[in-house]
């Protein structure tokens, strides 16, 4: 099966509450041509998953304070139970089409 690692991130402190793992535009893009929903496999389960975006004004990212730009996620209901400031590293499984995420 052909692995790409995407991305490694730190868990960020909000993920284990809402389920939403901050991505790079360019992962977020690759994880929207799967389609509306595709499957994540983490924690050793597998759950499905879906890419979402946040209008937000923090400054982040080179704006300017108080001027939009999007936060992109992947969502999915086993990132619960990630743990805040963990390292992990995204994988994409091209040929099932999924989403891994474990520990980098």
């Amino acid at each position: 099966m052909s692995t790409t690692e995407l991305e490694r991130r730190v868990v960020g402190r909000k993920t284990p509450t809402d389920g939403r793992l901050e991505l790079t535009a360019a992962t977020a893009d690759r994880l929207e041509a799967l389609g509306l929903e595709f499957t994540v496999l983490a924690l050793g389960r597998t759950g499905a998953g879906r890419v979402e975006s946040m209008e937000c004004t923090c400054g982040r990212g080179g704006n300017t304070p108080g001027h939009a730009h999007l936060h992109r996620f992947a969502v999915c209901a086993l990132f619960e139970e990630l743990t805040a400031g963990a390292e992990v590293r995204l994988d994409l499984l091209e040929e099932g089409r999924a989403l891994r995420v474990e520990p980098a």
